[in-house]
């Protein structure tokens, strides 16, 4: 890519800088949509999940505000068929009509989804059951809303069975789509309508026979916005590969002459998640065992963490929190990608971390083997660790062995150990949730089962039945009652003390340590998120949700319920100034191009309506200094925050900024020229403003 350098004062060069980096468009805020020709609100950011339809009239102004206060300029919200219509067919259209209203004069734009049948109407049968009657509704409420909504979303998540209220199919929904896109049209020709978001992870083909099929069915004239959700449960965008879904998309909608049409993201979040294990009993566990497998050489010991960022189960959530836990012990930690993991001996190194998922690069076993052989204790932070060996093909990790060949059980005969669950015992209960707690006794110089009991749900557990010499099994999470059932010994949470032809340890958590999302994690991932969907090539992205729906976190769905920026009280939490912080910056603003340099730092540039450019900055892995050659004549530097920083010049006159995790800010840009190692990851990408 040539240099090049982007000033405001001539649009010129915005173009050019277009050009160079192969975007299809750049259009400012107010203009335009690709596909309608229509005028859309100016803010990209809005969120959901008030549930203004189960609230009294007085509080929908209360919550509104609080949206507001968020820096968003849009709501999406239910109005569902139950709400306004009762079992002997008459209306009521209180509840919609005021809380429309209350958006509209807080200036918040409503995003409506039309939604059907739910377990609290007269008739709980499917909406394919009563269609006509369906689309009565759905020309009752566009009708009445006509001069007050323009955007209305047909359904939610149907890929759900407790969405559709039925088996999931893509060709059902088109059907019920096509019909439900006619009867819109007919009550409203300037509505614009949405598909329906798809639910939660990563867009998979089975998700995208969806859009097949409303496009081979409805056809592309039947929509306006391609509807989303997204959820990666702690996994940061550029792990699950925002970009990568966002272009097989886009190259399906091209299947059909489609690729311009806008994609909304009506879905995002980032649960706090804690674990029903505090961090100071792992870090007890932690300690104890080092103690224990490495003795005298116990003190500091040299610590590795695998982290291969194209490796599949490597989360920075994860490396964050073994790294935070090393620390707090006073270990030295250091990261390894797979390659460099082949070079591990226990004369350099006393621990081994492994990380989340069950695989693992399947060439490392016999360095992980002898690292174990020779005395070195090894961590694993996953329910199965060692299960399926992956190869690396084609630059892609592949399964190489695996159960189907059962080469995993000889892993774990070569490391003396055994899992046991409900499929290996029929005794065993599908899911275990009650177990003692074991903590190092300083006096008995032996692990002791405390009183203290802890709540935390699994269903692999690793025994003694591969024992060999004078190995031991420490339980260091222990449900007896279960062990005298089943006749196996045990446990979620174990301590393999080898003594054999092994001399070194294995500690075995198999609770999935590590997934907890702390609140400054989600404060620093949502603004990201939001971001990078905005560089994917989304016109608009939504926030699920304003607050918390529960206190507890003690079902198994709990991280549905703790999405919030405030807690369950409307507490704010950190997240909740990160989000408004963002919003002030860029909101309103056109996005142009995202960078990606050398120390893997990201440069995501926006145009304001003024037609100055602010910039976002973040470290995708390790903290830096990034050198930025921009002049401005108000330029400023605002943390996540929205704390105002030093923007301290150097001699050759670029302008120094300190890059973490976390969004900074460089506003009022009035030129920046991009370095020339810098590379432009927006290539290719179709934008809508």
């Amino acid at each position: 890519m040539k240099r090049m350098v982007i000033q405001f004062k001539q649009l010129v060069a915005v173009v050019a800088l277009v050009t160079a980096c192969g975007l299809a468009s750049a259009q400012s805020p107010g203009s335009a949509d690709a596909s309608s020709g229509t005028q859309a609100p100016v803010s990209h950011f809005g969120i959901c999940g008030l549930n203004l339809r189960w609230l009294a009239n007085q509080e929908h102004d209360h919550w509104v505000q609080a949206a507001k206060a968020t820096g968003v300029g849009w709501v999406r919200e239910d109005l569902r068929w139950d709400m306004i219509q009762n079992s002997e067919g008459g209306w009521d259209f209180s509840v919609p009509d005021h809380y429309i209203d209350t958006m509209l004069a807080n200036g918040i734009e409503p995003l409506i989804i039309l939604n059907h049948n739910h377990t609290r109407h007269w008739s709980k049968s499917h909406v394919t059951d009563n269609l006509p009657r369906w689309l009565d509704f759905v020309s009752k409420v566009v009708s009445r809303y006509k001069d007050k909504v323009t955007y209305w979303e047909v359904l939610n998540e149907p890929d759900l069975e407790e969405m559709w209220l039925a088996k999931p199919s893509p060709d059902q929904y088109a059907r019920v789509f096509t019909a439900t896109s006619q009867v819109i049209r007919q009550a409203d020709p300037n509505a614009k309508i949405l598909t329906a978001g798809l639910a939660c992870g990563a867009w998979t083909e089975q998700k995208l026979e969806y859009i097949r099929a409303l496009y081979q069915q409805a056809g592309a004239d039947a929509f306006d916005v391609i509807s989303m959700h997204r959820y990666t449960h702690g996994a940061l965008p550029e792990e699950a590969d925002f970009l990568g879904e966002m272009q097989r998309l886009r190259q399906l909608m091209g299947e059909y002459s489609d690729a311009e049409k806008p994609i909304w993201i009506t879905e995002v979040g980032v649960e706090v998640l804690k674990d029903a294990i505090d961090d100071q009993l792992y870090e007890h566990w932690f300690k104890q065992a080092a103690k224990q497998i490495l003795k005298s050489r116990a003190h500091q010991p040299k610590v590795v963490v695998f982290h291969d960022t194209t490796f599949p189960g490597c989360k920075q959530l994860t490396r964050h929190w073994t790294i935070q836990r090393c620390n707090a012990l006073g270990w030295i930690a250091d990261t390894r990608d797979a390659d460099a993991l082949m070079k591990l001996t226990f004369d350099q190194t006393q621990i081994l971390i492994m990380p989340q998922g069950e695989q693992f690069p399947a060439q490392t076993f016999p360095v992980i083997e002898q690292f174990i052989r020779d005395g070195g204790l090894v961590i694993t932070l996953t329910r199965l660790p060692f299960y399926y060996g992956l190869s690396r093909k084609n630059n892609t990790w592949q399964v190489s062995d695996g159960p189907s060949g059962g080469r995993n059980e000889a892993y774990y005969k070569k490391l003396h150990a055994r899992f046991t669950c409900s499929w290996r015992n029929d005794k065993m209960p599908g899911s275990v949730s009650a177990f003692k707690i074991a903590q190092w006794d300083e006096n008995k110089s032996q692990w002791q089962y405390t009183d203290q009991t802890v709540n935390t749900s699994c269903n692999r557990f690793f025994t003694d039945a591969y024992l060999k010499g004078n190995d031991r099994l420490e339980l260091l999470l222990s449900n007896q009652r279960l062990i005298d059932k089943t006749g196996e010994r045990f446990g979620p949470v174990v301590l393999y003390d080898y003594d054999s032809d092994l001399t070194g340890g294995l500690l075995v958590l198999t609770n999935n340590a590590g997934l907890s999302i702390s609140e400054p994690y989600q404060a620093m991932a949502i603004p990201r998120n939001m971001v990078m969907y905005r560089a994917a090539g989304a016109q608009k992205v939504f926030l699920f949700e304003l607050v918390d729906r529960q206190a507890d976190q003690s079902t198994a769905d709990s991280w549905m319920h703790h999405l919030g920026v405030m807690t369950h009280d409307q507490k704010p939490r950190e997240s909740h100034r990160t989000l408004r912080t963002m919003c002030e910056q860029i909101a309103d603003a056109s996005f142009v191009c995202m960078y990606q340099t050398p120390s893997n730092h990201r440069i995501a540039l926006f145009q304001k309506p003024d037609k100055s450019f602010t910039a976002a900055l973040w470290a995708v892995d390790e903290p830096g200094m990034l050198n930025l050659n921009v002049t401005g004549q108000s330029l400023q530097h605002i943390d996540e925050n929205g704390e105002k920083l030093a923007l301290p010049t150097h001699a050759n006159g670029k302008r120094s900024v300190q890059i973490t995790s976390a969004i900074h800010w460089i506003t009022h840009i009035q030129q920046l020229t991009p370095d020339s190692d810098w590379q432009c990851l927006s290539q290719g990408i179709q934008i809508n403003r």
